[in-house]
Protein backbone atom coordinates (compact mmCIF):
# COMPACT_ATOMS: atom_id res chain seq x y z
CA UNK A 1 0.00 0.00 0.00
CA UNK A 2 1.25 3.86 -0.56
CA UNK A 3 1.70 5.83 2.53
CA UNK A 4 -0.54 8.41 2.98
CA UNK A 5 0.77 12.24 2.01
CA UNK A 6 1.52 14.37 5.05
CA UNK A 7 0.80 17.79 4.33
CA UNK A 8 -1.58 19.45 1.30
CA UNK A 9 1.73 19.77 -0.99
CA UNK A 10 2.57 16.15 -0.80
CA UNK A 11 -0.79 15.38 -2.47
CA UNK A 12 0.59 17.33 -5.55
CA UNK A 13 3.81 15.82 -5.25
CA UNK A 14 1.82 12.30 -5.51
CA UNK A 15 -0.11 13.13 -8.71
CA UNK A 16 0.80 12.29 -12.37
CA UNK A 17 1.94 15.71 -14.04
CA UNK A 18 0.32 15.14 -17.61
CA UNK A 19 -3.31 14.43 -16.32
CA UNK A 20 -5.72 17.45 -15.77
CA UNK A 21 -6.12 19.12 -12.09
CA UNK A 22 -8.18 21.83 -13.26
CA UNK A 23 -10.53 22.79 -15.65
CA UNK A 24 -11.86 26.66 -15.79
CA UNK A 25 -14.75 26.96 -17.50
CA UNK A 26 -13.16 31.00 -18.42
CA UNK A 27 -9.65 30.17 -17.91
CA UNK A 28 -6.89 27.49 -17.99
CA UNK A 29 -7.02 24.32 -17.93
CA UNK A 30 -4.07 23.29 -15.51
CA UNK A 31 -2.04 19.54 -15.50
CA UNK A 32 -0.93 18.92 -12.14
CA UNK A 33 2.75 19.13 -13.34
CA UNK A 34 1.40 22.95 -14.23
CA UNK A 35 -0.48 23.14 -11.19
CA UNK A 36 2.43 21.85 -8.37
CA UNK A 37 5.09 24.70 -11.09
CA UNK A 38 3.03 27.13 -10.20
CA UNK A 39 2.20 26.60 -6.51
CA UNK A 40 5.81 26.03 -6.00
CA UNK A 41 6.97 29.52 -6.98
CA UNK A 42 3.99 30.77 -5.81
CA UNK A 43 4.78 29.48 -1.78
CA UNK A 44 8.11 30.81 -2.57
CA UNK A 45 6.64 34.19 -3.43
CA UNK A 46 4.97 34.45 -0.23
CA UNK A 47 8.19 33.32 2.20
CA UNK A 48 9.47 36.63 -0.01
CA UNK A 49 6.38 38.64 1.27
CA UNK A 50 7.87 37.71 4.77
CA UNK A 51 4.69 35.17 5.19
CA UNK A 52 5.61 31.73 6.66
CA UNK A 53 5.16 28.76 8.88
CA UNK A 54 2.71 29.63 12.02
CA UNK A 55 0.88 32.79 9.73
CA UNK A 56 -2.45 32.96 8.64
CA UNK A 57 -3.47 34.59 5.18
CA UNK A 58 -7.07 35.53 4.53
CA UNK A 59 -8.18 34.82 1.15
CA UNK A 60 -11.07 36.82 0.01
CA UNK A 61 -11.52 35.59 -3.62
CA UNK A 62 -14.53 34.31 -6.11
CA UNK A 63 -14.70 30.64 -6.36
CA UNK A 64 -12.11 29.60 -9.16
CA UNK A 65 -8.62 28.81 -10.24
CA UNK A 66 -6.71 32.01 -7.97
CA UNK A 67 -8.91 30.93 -5.27
CA UNK A 68 -7.85 27.42 -5.65
CA UNK A 69 -3.88 27.75 -6.57
CA UNK A 70 -3.64 30.42 -3.81
CA UNK A 71 -4.98 28.15 -1.03
CA UNK A 72 -2.56 25.58 -2.33
CA UNK A 73 0.01 28.57 -2.78
CA UNK A 74 -0.32 29.43 1.04
CA UNK A 75 -0.72 26.08 2.65
CA UNK A 76 2.84 24.75 0.33
CA UNK A 77 4.65 28.18 2.60
CA UNK A 78 3.88 26.71 5.35
CA UNK A 79 1.00 29.48 6.34
CA UNK A 80 -2.45 28.77 7.40
CA UNK A 81 -5.71 29.56 4.74
CA UNK A 82 -7.98 31.92 6.09
CA UNK A 83 -10.87 31.70 3.13
CA UNK A 84 -13.58 34.78 3.65
CA UNK A 85 -16.53 35.57 1.98
CA UNK A 86 -16.04 38.53 -0.89
CA UNK A 87 -19.52 39.21 -0.01
CA UNK A 88 -19.02 40.11 3.15
CA UNK A 89 -19.89 43.70 4.93
CA UNK A 90 -16.70 45.52 5.83
CA UNK A 91 -17.77 44.89 9.44
CA UNK A 92 -18.01 41.37 8.77
CA UNK A 93 -14.07 41.48 7.24
CA UNK A 94 -12.97 43.08 10.04
CA UNK A 95 -13.98 40.51 12.37
CA UNK A 96 -13.13 37.89 10.48
CA UNK A 97 -9.64 39.09 9.72
CA UNK A 98 -9.22 40.19 13.39
CA UNK A 99 -10.29 37.01 14.70
CA UNK A 100 -8.40 35.40 12.14
CA UNK A 101 -5.33 36.90 13.19
CA UNK A 102 -4.41 37.15 9.54
CA UNK A 103 -0.81 38.74 8.80
CA UNK A 104 -1.78 38.89 5.22
CA UNK A 105 -4.35 38.84 2.81
CA UNK A 106 -4.85 37.73 -0.46
CA UNK A 107 -7.44 39.22 -3.11
CA UNK A 108 -7.98 40.60 -6.50
CA UNK A 109 -7.65 43.81 -8.26
CA UNK A 110 -11.56 43.39 -8.56
CA UNK A 111 -11.71 43.46 -4.63
CA UNK A 112 -14.56 45.53 -3.54
CA UNK A 113 -14.75 48.92 -1.42
CA UNK A 114 -16.10 46.90 1.99
CA UNK A 115 -12.72 44.41 1.36
CA UNK A 116 -10.58 47.66 0.75
CA UNK A 117 -11.65 49.39 3.55
CA UNK A 118 -11.10 46.71 6.05
CA UNK A 119 -7.53 45.86 5.43
CA UNK A 120 -5.38 47.32 7.70
CA UNK A 121 -2.46 49.45 6.64
CA UNK A 122 -0.30 47.20 8.75
CA UNK A 123 -1.20 43.91 7.16
CA UNK A 124 0.66 42.41 3.54
CA UNK A 125 -1.88 43.25 0.50
CA UNK A 126 -1.09 40.62 -1.65
CA UNK A 127 -3.13 40.77 -5.02
CA UNK A 128 -3.15 37.79 -7.20
CA UNK A 129 -4.21 37.89 -11.31
CA UNK A 130 -3.87 36.01 -14.48
CA UNK A 131 -1.05 36.16 -16.89
CA UNK A 132 -1.31 36.72 -20.19
CA UNK A 133 -0.09 33.12 -20.31
CA UNK A 134 -2.90 32.05 -17.93
CA UNK A 135 -0.64 31.54 -14.93
CA UNK A 136 -1.14 32.45 -11.61
CA UNK A 137 0.84 35.32 -10.51
CA UNK A 138 0.79 37.34 -7.21
CA UNK A 139 2.39 41.23 -6.91
CA UNK A 140 2.22 42.97 -3.48
CA UNK A 141 3.50 46.57 -2.34
CA UNK A 142 3.42 45.66 1.23
CA UNK A 143 5.99 42.89 1.90
CA UNK A 144 8.12 42.96 5.40
CA UNK A 145 11.19 42.72 3.25
CA UNK A 146 12.11 39.81 6.08
CA UNK A 147 11.77 36.98 4.37
CA UNK A 148 8.95 34.40 6.28
CA UNK A 149 9.99 31.10 8.04
CA UNK A 150 9.62 28.75 4.71
CA UNK A 151 10.92 25.23 6.56
CA UNK A 152 7.31 23.95 5.24
CA UNK A 153 4.17 22.22 7.38
CA UNK A 154 3.75 19.00 8.97
CA UNK A 155 1.50 16.86 9.54
CA UNK A 156 -0.13 18.85 12.43
CA UNK A 157 0.24 22.04 11.77
CA UNK A 158 -3.42 24.32 10.99
CA UNK A 159 -3.75 24.06 7.11
CA UNK A 160 -7.22 26.14 7.24
CA UNK A 161 -9.12 27.74 9.72
CA UNK A 162 -13.09 28.36 8.75
CA UNK A 163 -15.27 30.55 10.46
CA UNK A 164 -19.03 28.82 11.40
CA UNK A 165 -22.08 30.77 10.31
CA UNK A 166 -22.51 32.31 13.60
CA UNK A 167 -26.35 32.14 13.05
CA UNK A 168 -26.85 31.29 16.89
CA UNK A 169 -23.76 34.13 18.14
CA UNK A 170 -20.94 35.18 16.40
CA UNK A 171 -18.62 32.76 14.06
CA UNK A 172 -16.42 31.16 15.67
CA UNK A 173 -12.95 29.84 14.27
CA UNK A 174 -12.63 26.34 13.36
CA UNK A 175 -8.79 24.78 12.35
CA UNK A 176 -8.18 22.59 10.37
CA UNK A 177 -4.69 20.51 10.16
CA UNK A 178 -3.15 18.83 7.12
CA UNK A 179 -4.01 15.74 8.68
CA UNK A 180 -7.62 16.81 8.80
CA UNK A 181 -7.44 17.75 5.02
CA UNK A 182 -5.78 15.03 3.94
CA UNK A 183 -7.86 12.39 5.64
CA UNK A 184 -11.26 13.90 4.31
CA UNK A 185 -9.55 13.71 0.70
CA UNK A 186 -8.72 10.44 1.30
CA UNK A 187 -12.41 9.69 2.39
CA UNK A 188 -14.06 11.39 -0.76
CA UNK A 189 -11.46 9.57 -3.06
CA UNK A 190 -12.48 6.29 -1.67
Amino acid sequence: TSQLPTTIADMLDGSIPTNIAIIAPDGPVLTYGSLKCQVDSLANQLNSFGIGRGDRVAIVLPNGVENIVSFLAVTASGATAAPVNPAYTTEEFVFCLEDANAKAIITSGAASDAINEAIPASMINVRVGLNSDEKIHFTCDTALGLPGDSDGSNVDDVALVLHTSGTTSRPKRVPLSHRNLIVGTQNIVD
